[in-house]
C-alpha cells in the first residue's frame, strides 16, 4: 500500500474471518525507535473516534539481525484527500462548498479528539467519508 520513513504498510487478511486490515511494519535498530512504535500502537488501540483509524493489535518480533514491530489497523479504502483533489482537478470538477465543509469538520473533529487526550499528531493521514 505504501512506504514511509519508518516502514511499510500492506494489506493483510484474517484467515478466520476474511476481514481485511492494514499492517504497518516498522523495522527498528534501537530502543528509542521501539518505544516510539509501542507508544503509537497503544495510542491507536485506545482511540475510539469515527475520524481516527482504529488500532486492532500489535506484535513484536525480535530477530537475530533485525527487530520488527507491527501495528494491525482498520483498513480505510476510501482513498486519500490528496487523491480526491487530484482526481477532481484532472476531471475539471471542483469540490463544492458543502463537500469542503464536510471534510474540514471531519479533520477538525479528529484533531480535537486527539488534543483533548493530550495527543499531538505529527503526520496526519486524512480519510474522508461522503
Amino acid at each position: 500500500m505504501g512506504e514511509g520513513s519508518y516502514g511499510t504498510v500492506e494489506l493483510v487478511k484474517d484467515k478466520t474471518t476474511n476481514e481485511i486490515f492494514a499492517l504497518k511494519r516498522i523495522i527498528f535498530q534501537n530502543k528509542e525507535q521501539r518505544e516510539v512504535a509501542e507508544r503509537e500502537a497503544k495510542l491507536l488501540k485506545d482511540c475510539d473516534h469515527p475520524n481516527i483509524v482504529k488500532g486492532i493489535s500489535y506484535y513484536q518480533d525480535d530477530g537475530f539481525f533485525k527487530s520488527e514491530f507491527g501495528i494491525i489497523m482498520e483498513y480505510c479504502d476510501g482513498g486519500s484527500l490528496v487523491d480526491l483533489i487530484k482526481n477532481r482537478l484532472i476531471n475539471r470538477n471542483s469540490l463544492s462548498e458543502p463537500e469542503i465543509l464536510s471534510m474540514m469538520l471531519q479533520i477538525c473533529h479528529g484533531v480535537a479528539y486527539l488534543h483533548e487526550r493530550k495527543i499531538i499528531h505529527r503526520d496526519l493521514k486524512i480519510v474522508i467519508f461522503f
